[in-house]
């Protein structure tokens, strides 16, 4: 996607901003999976009962399947998942390799202080 689009550089620009924008969902359905009392490692299935805290194996994966049909994970791992996932698409389209930047952000990074901004988190 990093030509042109039809309609030029403003439509473009609203596919980029819309894009991003569906990251941004994908943040606020991990916060709101902590509002709804799951835990930050909490994985679960959505239309099961299945509730799993820490690592899933693919034997566990392939229970709940069986036993539900494809269920959907959930939780705020799944949910930081698609963050990762829409931004590597994200900077695909864009034309950009997304892993070089995380990396020369690392190293950047690196430099810096913990707290560097004065940043309360």
């Amino acid at each position: 996607m990093s030509g042109t689009r039809e309609g030029g550089d403003a439509a473009l620009r609203n596919y980029y901003i819309t894009k991003l924008a569906l990251i941004g969902t994908e943040v606020t359905e991990a916060i709101e999976e902590l509002r709804n009392g799951h835990t930050a490692t909490e994985r679960y299935y959505s239309g099961t009962d299945s509730r799993l805290g820490g690592a899933v194996s693919s034997d566990v994966k392939s229970l709940v399947e069986k036993s539900c049909g494809t269920a959907k994970p959930e939780g705020v791992p799944s949910e930081l998942a698609d963050i990762v996932i829409r931004a590597f698409d994200f900077a695909d389209e864009a034309g950009f390799s997304l892993a070089e930047v995380i990396l020369e952000k690392l190293a950047f990074n690196a430099t810096r202080g913990h707290m560097h901004g004065g940043k309360a988190v």
